[in-house]
């Protein structure tokens, strides 16, 4: 869907510095759980800020991690998801299927991602958007908060990325190829 939008952080109540750090589905209610939490919190000594967009009740987890209400900002389901994406600056993806539409949208942005080997978005990212565990996936997150060159050169990858997997025709024959010979699909 193309973008129809552009907004500033300031007009969604996030931060102006930091890396806000982009959650985006339908069933994250679903999908989210409280080591994803843990994990996303444990960055924010690196200036990060997570965005939940799409479905997600950020009011019941507060209780249980305090912390959220501060560095934490639910927006909700959103019609231009491109232009809420041009506010971020690293795409999460939680263990999950789904997601595969958002990720490239993010690289297009020019988003780097950070996901489990898992699911849809691990099958459209490069390898090295892909970690093992909830605490690499931590490791990666700071990296790319507190390295400003490796974010630059990942930030290209991505863009490179979402150029390949938009070529449709190409892209639909990678998937087929990839699925068939997957363990996970």
């Amino acid at each position: 869907k193309s973008q129809t939008h552009h907004y500033t952080r300031a007009q969604f109540g996030l931060p102006e510095h930091g890396k806000l750090l982009a959650l985006i589905g339908y069933r994250l209610d679903e999908e989210v759980t409280e080591e994803l939490l843990l994990t996303l919190l444990g960055t924010i000594d690196a200036n990060t800020h997570i965005v939940f967009v799409g479905g997600f009740d950020l009011t019941k987890w507060t209780d249980q991690l305090p912390a959220l209400k501060q560095h934490a900002t639910n927006l909700g389901f959103q019609e231009d998801v491109l232009a809420i994406l041009e506010l971020c600056d690293i795409y999460v993806n939680p263990k999950r299927t789904g997601g595969g539409t958002s990720v490239v949208e993010a690289m297009f942005k020019g988003i780097p991602a950070v996901t489990l080997p898992f699911g849809d978005v691990a099958t459209s990212v490069p390898d090295e958007f892909r970690v093992e565990s909830y605490e690499a996936m931590k490791d990666l997150i700071i990296r790319y908060a507190t390295d400003e060159h490796f974010y630059k050169r990942m930030s290209e990858k991505a863009r490179e990325t979402a150029a390949i997997l938009m070529n449709t025709r190409d892209e639909l024959q990678r998937i087929v190829q990839q699925a068939e010979s997957s363990p996970d699909f």
